[in-house]
């Protein structure tokens, strides 16, 4: 007669949930039968192991963490002037800058000798036609370009790209 025994009764056996005749038989067949010793070690190393785990307990106060972040959406998000705000705001204000230059060297003729081709400090003359011919070229312009370029791609990736991805996060995982 084969007797089949259920890896619950063998867990069973292994907490000490089984009445006394219960156990006698299981050990019994853990005995006797090769296969059922090989499932009831398997199973004991699993429960060994997962007494080792430690359970980690939620904050006493999570219900009310949960519901103020859920009613205050933006409450820890209250100070302005983070990092990256800060660097979107200095990369937007060197794109307006060169913008406006290069608008005022285009647009307005007399704003082209805005830059001295020598400059004279304490006896020492440095000669700014380099500089003064970078600044008059369609390199500028270029730059000026590709950096508004970048700024609109980031600000599309910071002000629709991430929240809109965060809200998709979210409601997946609820």
């Amino acid at each position: 007669m084969v007797v089949m025994v259920t890896d619950e009764k063998i867990l069973d056996y292994i907490d000490g949930n089984l009445s006394n005749d219960e156990r006698r038989s299981i050990k019994l067949l853990l005995e006797e039968n090769e296969e059922l010793r090989e499932r009831y070690n398997l199973l004991l190393e699993v429960h060994e192991s997962l007494k080792k785990v430690e359970v980690k307990s939620p904050p006493s106060n999570f219900v009310s963490l949960v519901m103020q972040s859920v009613l205050n959406p933006g409450a820890e998000d209250s100070k302005f002037f983070s990092k990256s705000r800060i660097i979107v705001l200095s990369i937007l204000l060197f794109a307006f800058i060169g913008t406006l230059y290069f608008l005022a060297i285009n647009y307005m003729p007399s704003a082209e000798n805005l830059v001295a081709d020598e400059v004279t400090i304490r006896d020492r003359t440095m000669n700014l036609s380099p500089i003064a011919n970078f600044l008059s070229s369609d390199t500028l312009f270029k730059i000026v370009f590709y950096v508004n370029g970048f700024v609109c791609l980031f600000l599309f990736e910071r002000a629709i790209l991430k929240p809109y991805f965060m809200r998709r996060k979210q409601r997946l995982s609820i």
